[in-house]
């Protein structure tokens, strides 16, 4: 699961269009649009920002916008074994997904 697919999977969720949510939260609708094509990466202050505005916690996008190269080694394995259960939870709970069959 990837941070700017689920950014816009969230900002079409609301039913709102790049340059309404990139104009609430201060960038511009190039910035967003970038974000979204994981060309560029939030901040922590954008993060929060984007939590308010799509009721979210800020926490979950933190989680997704994670580089996976840039875990360290000795933490990496944990994140491998949790990293689908919580995307499944995200899916189910956030994006109102359905849970996919075995």
């Amino acid at each position: 699961m990837k941070f700017g697919n689920t950014l816009k999977q969230l900002r079409k969720k609301k039913g709102i269009n790049q340059e309404l949510l990139a104009k609430r939260i201060g960038i511009t609708q190039t910035y967003l649009s970038l974000l979204e094509s994981e060309q560029k990466t939030p901040s922590i202050k954008l993060l929060n920002s984007l939590s308010k505005e799509l009721d979210v916690p800020a926490s979950i996008l933190g989680y997704l916008s994670l580089n996976k190269e840039k875990i360290s080694t000795n933490k990496i394995h944990s994140f491998e074994k949790l990293n689908p259960l919580i995307e499944s939870l995200i899916k189910q709970l956030i994006l109102d997904e359905e849970n996919p069959k075995s």
